[in-house]
């Protein structure tokens, strides 16, 4: 998992069609069953995006990232601006950068390279935090996309 000082870098196998992994990363009903409980999606270049989930018991309290797609090519990268807002920075909106490299490497395979960065991620607690949190939603849209 390479890294520098102020990013992340993460790589998946996803035993499923690229543009199957793909469409589960924009279509809203594909990514409340791996990621946010909620998901408002607007997938084109310059759209933006709105993904929610409760955080711990307090149904009042959530986990916010909203941002915006820079670019889109199906089946192959995605890019956008992942800003979160909730309660492990309270009143703070912290933003990165998440670029998403889609690499078929057999026609039911897909191999994710995934780099989240900005200067949010210096510290290296907050890089293996983030370097958690994507593992864990990796293995379930592994999960969703295997199941087809």
């Amino acid at each position: 998992m390479p890294s520098s000082d102020h990013s992340f870098t993460l790589n998946y196998t996803i035993h499923a069609p690229a543009k199957d992994v793909f469409q589960a990363w924009i279509t809203p009903r594909l990514l409340q069953r791996w990621g946010p409980e909620r998901a408002v999606v607007d997938a084109r270049v310059g759209g933006q995006f709105r993904f929610e989930t409760q955080a711990g018991d307090d149904p009042a309290v959530k986990h916010v990232v909203t941002g915006e797609y820079r670019e889109l090519e199906p089946g192959h990268r995605l890019v956008t601006s992942w800003v979160y807002e909730g309660p492990m920075h309270p009143g703070e909106r912290v933003e990165t950068l998440l670029t998403v490299e889609f690499k078929a490497i057999e026609a039911n395979a897909v191999e994710l390279t995934l780099t989240e960065e900005g200067p949010s991620l210096e510290d290296q607690e907050a890089r293996l935090a983030g370097q958690d949190a994507w593992m864990d939603a990796l293995k379930m849209l592994e999960i969703i996309c295997s199941a087809k």
